[in-house]
């Protein structure tokens, strides 16, 4: 599976060089639902973050944070670099969704916010989606992230779908480590505040 998701966004990388089909300049709808997109992934870094301190690396939710956050991390590094080398104009910019390379501050391509989010609920899809099914409901936030950032003309949606492949790459990758990074030498134990007395 993790092949499969690599090899898509390796082509999705490598057809930028065209203008896709799919990359559609929406009309912006002022929405209050739509509004949230800004907000949601850093209210869900904030609330793994708190999950993280509470709970330590002791039991299943306080390692899935962890791992969250070290997925966070990734997909932050991988956008981010993305984003400098590739310098697309936003449609908010540009009419016209073959404008790669452009001048610095130019930084359409792939979504930080869709790839964060992703990355976040992903670890915990994982983690514990087979106990309880409802968490796989979390993936609706990434549809919702998707949606919001084309309706803002802050991506195409060539954007947010790649985006959403560096977020579920980035959650297996965080997922599937033994030990989380932010675990800084061997048989760390870190006590959250549930355990401090």
């Amino acid at each position: 599976m993790i092949r499969k998701l690599f090899l898509i966004f390796i082509l999705s990388v490598t057809s930028f060089a065209y203008e896709l089909p799919i990359d559609k300049k929406v009309e912006k709808q002022k929405n209050f639902v739509y509004a949230l997109h800004y907000q949601m992934p850093n209210m869900l870094i904030g609330a793994t973050l708190m999950t993280a301190i509470y709970y330590g690396n002791i039991g299943r939710i306080g390692v899935t944070a962890y791992k969250a956050l070290d997925a966070v991390i990734v997909s932050s590094i991988v956008t981010t670099s993305t984003k400098h080398l590739t310098r697309r104009k936003r449609p908010r910019h540009s009419e016209n969704s073959d404008s790669w390379f452009q001048a610095l501050g130019s930084h359409s391509f792939p979504s930080g916010h869709t790839s964060s989010l992703t990355s976040i609920i992903v670890p915990f899809m994982m983690e514990f989606g087979k106990t309880h099914p409802w968490i796989m409901f979390a993936s609706l936030l990434t549809m919702h992230q998707m949606v919001g950032r084309v309706n803002a003309n802050a991506h195409w949606q060539s954007d947010v779908i790649v985006g959403m492949i560096v977020g579920i790459l980035s959650g297996l990758y965080g997922y599937r480590r033994k030990r989380p990074i932010l675990f800084f030498g061997k048989n760390k134990i870190i006590y959250g505040l549930k355990y401090r007395g």
